[in-house]
């Protein structure tokens, strides 16, 4: 990590917590899972100091993304987890809206 003001912004969730918030908002989670095993572009090289060095440390952490996906492809990376994954996500259904009277 290379910017600790970024990373204590945010609110750090797995995804019984992301789960769990979405039922406590009214919604039925149907699923809720880890998603790409690695994204090591995201690790926030645009604050590495001194800059010429961004390119070249972006471009390796693409290039060891684009080998884990590559490797993913193939059923040979590590699956989604919570330690690894860039991105979780929540499907769910909102609650049933009420019925109307017909009025005949």
């Amino acid at each position: 990590m290379t910017n600790r003001s970024i990373y204590d912004i945010h609110v750090p969730l797995d995804r019984e917590a992301l789960a769990e918030a979405h039922r406590q908002a009214g919604f039925n989670v149907l699923w809720s899972d880890y998603m790409l095993p690695v994204d090591a572009s995201l690790f926030g090289v645009g604050c590495i100091e001194p800059p010429w060095l961004r390119l070249p440390v972006l471009g390796a952490a693409s290039a060891v993304t684009g080998l884990v996906w590559a490797l993913d492809a193939r059923g040979l990376a590590p699956r989604p987890n919570l330690a690894t994954s860039p991105y979780l996500f929540c499907v769910a259904r909102g609650p049933e809206p009420p019925c109307w009277p017909v009025r005949r």
